[in-house]
């Protein structure tokens, strides 16, 4: 933005995707022309066995098929080698795919989980828009209030397939066209995957790449790329809490079974403990509620929070320094302290789970009732304490859905999971 575009007159695109940080290592290299125009060559041309050369026509690779190329990268293994004193790449067979379990899902399997899922949505929002007893403005908002969430996105095959789908109808109703025109289905589609689409992936570069796959599908000429950071999201889906109301289930018994590596007499002494604490919490209905006026400071500062997501949510992306000011309101909404507590508080409930039992970790392991005084707020976690449930949160990519998701978390919930396994 404000860069050489500007005497072209093209419109800066924004996102990380364009930014000095979207390859450090290449962005910060000093190289000689003739390498250069190599690389490139070698990028723009495919040389067969019988070495004829052909042109790669990356205009005619569907967005979809960037999941099939991924998942083709990851049997390989990157290898640097030397050969006659010199560096030379090359690639062997590697394992992160079969490691990972990661698959990509064909077209004619995306076709039905659409229509046996996010269909009936659809059709329950549009119904009344076509009896005529609903106005084109109520039934758009209906539309764009849906809320669809793949929870192993990849590169977003799925999600792409569900945003068109969604798209089509909201072009439909604003056009009264049952085959909208290209322009209006593509403003549709950024306005859909704007506010509807979301998803969560364990591995980092799927997360990019599911990014990059809703920009390329979605952009419209002379506008920039939609700000994706608070929507598709790299994590555990299945390493974490739900909703905040489950703080307050405390420590389960299941934290402290013996697993391989535990301290069986350490094990055996924190599982007995928590079991009667739980027991004497349950019996004299001691748990937290938060949801009522047990802690009024931190209930204050969740109403806070709320005010604070809705402002966000609401930010215009309609030109580069509006998306740069939106990206910047989402930097301090995660800095938001009340979410950092209420973060540490899920961390330290799964934390128990990955903790070793054994004689080192005595000081980090903590039983119900010492977690229901932590979240009551009667006693501080420890330095220690936070440092470790961050370090272990960061390493299993612990996911909780109500702090990733606020906005959609105070209105219930997704109205759609959509994936594979189905």
């Amino acid at each position: 933005s404000g860069g050489a575009g500007l005497k072209l007159g093209i419109q800066a695109l924004g996102s990380e995707l364009f930014s000095h940080i979207a390859m450090p290592d290449i962005s910060t290299a000093r190289i000689n022309n003739r390498v250069l125009l190599k690389c490139i060559k070698s990028l723009n041309e495919f040389e067969d066995e019988k070495h004829n050369l052909s042109f790669i026509n990356y205009r005619a690779l569907d967005v979809e098929e960037l999941g099939s190329v991924y998942e083709g990268l990851l049997e390989l293994e990157p290898l640097f080698e030397s050969e006659n004193g010199k560096p030379k790449f090359t690639f062997r067979r590697g394992s992160e795919r079969s490691k990972s379990g990661s698959h990509y899902t064909p077209e004619d399997l995306v076709k039905p989980l659409i229509q046996h899922s996010l269909d009936y949505l659809i059709e329950e929002r549009v119904a009344e828009f076509y009896k005529g007893k609903s106005t084109e403005e109520d039934t758009r908002r209906k539309l764009l209030d849906l809320k669809v969430c793949d929870v192993a996105c990849g590169s977003g095959h799925i999600l792409l397939s569900a945003a068109r789908r969604i798209a089509l109808e909201v072009a439909r109703v604003e056009t009264g066209e049952q085959q909208p025109n290209p322009a209006s289905f593509r403003h549709s589609l950024k306005e859909v995957i704007k506010n509807c689409i979301y998803g969560v992936d364990k591995n980092p570069l799927a997360v990019e790449l599911c990014k990059v796959a809703l920009w390329l599908e979605s952009h419209n000429p002379g506008e920039p790329l939609s700000f994706l950071d608070h929507k598709i999201k790299c994590g555990d889906a299945i390493v974490g809490l739900a909703l905040r109301e489950e703080l307050q289930n405390g420590i389960a018994d299941e934290a402290f079974k013996k697993t391989p590596g535990d301290d069986i007499v350490i094990a055996s002494a924190f599982l007995k403990k928590n079991k009667q604490e739980r027991s004497i919490r349950e019996k004299s209905h001691l748990s937290v509620q938060l949801t009522t006026e047990t802690d009024h400071t931190l209930m204050e500062q969740v109403r806070e929070l709320r005010s604070l997501i809705e402002d966000f949510t609401n930010l215009p992306e309609n030109n580069p320094e509006e998306v740069q000011k939106k990206e910047e309101a989402y930097r301090i909404l995660i800095g938001n302290d009340t979410l950092k507590r209420l973060k540490m508080l899920a961390d330290l409930q799964i934390l128990q789970f990955f903790l070793e039992k054994i004689e080192g970790n005595r000081n980090l392991l903590i039983t119900d009732a010492q977690y229901h005084r932590y979240l009551r707020g009667e006693i501080r976690t420890t330095t220690q304490l936070e440092a470790k449930a961050t370090e272990v949160a960061i390493e299993n990519r612990f996911f909780h859905w109500f702090i990733e998701f606020p906005e959609v978390f105070r209105q219930g919930g997704f109205n759609c999971i959509i994936g594979n396994p189905p």
